[in-house]
């Protein structure tokens, strides 16, 4: 108002407000005409604010409705379309009113007395949830005050009748989780100290939490802790730092973990123990972004780059179904982690193996089939492997050479899992591979060829199965591949569980830094 006084009145000109002050030729223009047409008052007069394209009339009244009835803004604002701020400014602005009064909520709340009402609606929970004097959602004092003193071994699951309960299908996967093993003898692997959250609690968040979709604890922040903790029979979950403390204390002695784990895994291979005939085996790199310790460089090969992170190796069926992994922080590739660590268990844990009877009186007979990448490549390993356990190999053919003629190819019918019908041409020789004496082995060396005629090369221990059937199983291999995409996509497999850091067990053979810099 003075700036636009002083131009009018002839005390200063426009140029020297423009050189002496932050403000724009076209802004100054306007507040001096403004000034003139309307006086000190136009500056105050401010015209009606246009009516939002985003919150219209009609989505307004749903709003409304949506909230009366208990839904969180997030919900409503996921239910009618539009951003969560625009529906957060709709109600401080005062153009969606939110009644406290949950009368003509729904034609299903209306249906319901008055004692369900107070009991069942989304609504009446939250303000009870939130007035709790133990903190929010901490409404079963009793249990409360009993574990904080150390007289409650953990809480009873009591479930109540509720209505309008958030992600209330996820258990109808109990029964689900019960049959892969998840509560079977766990009391005897795990055990916590008195408290409010039993072991039985702690494994449902965790399950619950990756049915979901919640990929990591620290979104439970975001979530409604009292609707999740009615699906455990409780009150509420436990808070991200309880629940991660309860973790660290479950992780403490990783013995008890391993057993558990090794314990699942031959519970699942004898539920399928018909598939079992071929395993798939392949790595995983888990990518470390942080700055707290420097892990060893590894090759990604989705990205193409060298970074630091942690390996991992899967174990699947042809179903793409999981039995175990195994974890390197120091990784020296596929190989080491075949024979010092996978293949042992494998003998251990895979059912139905053929006895040393039947391997003696079968010199074509082996245990089992292990399935790889071209990173498995090794002659003397596929040796080993037949000549000491009698396991079979199949990987694609690293060093494959010439082409072979069209004339070789035969078209033949292969039947896949599904019962599904293709077609092939498929060609098979003999091939000894190894450059030592020592090293060598004869392989049977199968090739897809492709109507662009482009030859896939598969090399193969196996002795006494068709062509047909090795084709499926090398080509069926990418059923590991699509798991790692569905887990990246869903279950967040990228991210570490964890933020703590610790020491190595035992020694590790590493790279000399110096040898590097030279």
């Amino acid at each position: 108002i003075t700036i636009s006084k002083f131009i009018s009145l002839g005390y200063c000109r426009p140029i020297e407000i423009l050189k002496n002050f932050p403000v724009s030729k076209s802004s100054l223009k306007k507040w001096v005409k403004r000034y003139k047409e309307e006086g000190p008052c136009g500056f105050f007069n401010r015209g009606k604010r246009k009516k939002g394209n985003v919150l219209t009339e009609e989505k307004i009244v749903e709003a409304e409705r949506l909230l009366k009835m208990g839904y969180s803004m997030v919900d409503v604002s996921k239910e009618i379309g539009v951003k969560y701020d625009t529906l957060r400014k709709g109600v401080k602005s005062g153009r969606i009113k939110v009644s406290k009064s949950v009368e003509g909520v729904s034609n299903k709340a209306t249906n319901l007395n008055e004692e369900n009402c107070s009991i069942n609606i989304m609504y009446k929970r939250s303000v009870e949830d939130s007035k709790a004097e133990y903190g929010v959602g901490c409404t079963r004092k009793v249990e409360r005050m009993l574990a904080s003193l150390g007289k409650l071994y953990e809480a009873k699951s009591r479930f109540e009748q509720v209505y309008d309960l958030d992600n209330g299908g996820v258990l109808c996967a109990i029964p689900g989780l019960t049959v892969n093993g998840l509560f079977k003898d766990i009391r005897n692997y795990f055990r916590l100290p008195k408290g409010y959250y039993g072991i039985i609690h702690i494994m449902c968040i965790l399950a619950f939490i990756y049915l979901l979709r919640i990929k990591t604890i620290e979104q439970l922040r975001f979530k409604q802790s009292g609707e999740l903790g009615k699906l455990l029979g409780l009150d509420r979950i436990p808070e991200v730092r309880t629940l991660r403390k309860k973790l660290n204390i479950i992780c403490m002695d990783e013995k008890k973990i391993l057993e558990w784990s090794e314990k699942l895994s031959e519970e699942w291979m004898k539920t399928h123990e018909n598939e079992l005939g071929v395993l798939l085996i392949d790595g995983h790199v888990s990518i470390y972004y942080g700055k707290k310790t420097k892990l060893p460089r590894r090759y990604v090969s989705r990205l193409k780059l060298c970074m630091r992170g942690i390996s991992y190796y899967y174990v699947n069926d042809l179903r793409g179904q999981p039995f175990f992994r195994v974890s390197k922080v120091v990784d020296r590739g596929l190989l080491e982690a075949l024979r010092n660590d996978i293949v042992p268990r494998l003998l251990k844990e895979v059912p139905s193996q053929p006895t040393e009877e039947e391997l003696a009186n079968d010199p074509d007979l082996h245990r089992f089939i292990i399935e790889f990448d071209r990173e498995g490549y090794s002659p003397k390993f596929f040796r080993d492997m037949w000549e000491k356990y009698r396991i079979a190999c199949i990987t694609y053919d690293k060093y494959p050479g010439k082409k072979w003629d069209a004339k070789d190819f035969k078209e033949y019918e292969v039947v896949m899992q599904n019962g599904e019908r293709t077609k092939m041409k498929l060609a098979e020789k003999l091939k000894v591979i190894g450059q030592k004496k020592d090293e060598q082995i004869t392989v049977r060396e199968i090739r897809k060829l492709s109507d662009s005629g482009h030859q896939t090369p598969v090399i193969t221990t196996v002795r006494k199965l068709s062509i047909q059937i090795l084709s499926y199983y090398m080509f069926k291999r990418w059923i590991q591949e699509n798991f790692f995409k569905y887990m990246i996509t869903h279950y967040a497999l990228d991210k570490l569980v964890g933020y703590g850091i610790r020491p190595l067990s035992g020694t590790e053979k590493v790279i000399n830094p110096l040898w590097r810099e030279v």
